[in-house]
């Protein structure tokens, strides 16, 4: 697990993008949509390679 801030940094990020897409005010408009989704799946992406290839710290 990362550290402290990190994960605090992470939580901050995830958190308003899934309200909004729950809520569904923000992401009604299907500009707005493809671009927070697509956001979302490019950092999701990131992420994943840095825990696949172990470039995580410890």
């Amino acid at each position: 697990m990362g550290s402290t801030e990190q994960v605090a940094t992470d939580v901050a990020f995830v958190a308003p993008f899934f309200h909004a897409a729950a809520s569904g005010t923000d992401v009604d408009l299907p500009v707005v949509s493809a671009i927070a989704w697509s956001t979302a799946s490019a950092l999701a992406i990131l992420g994943l390679s840095r825990v696949v290839s172990e470039r995580l710290p410890a």
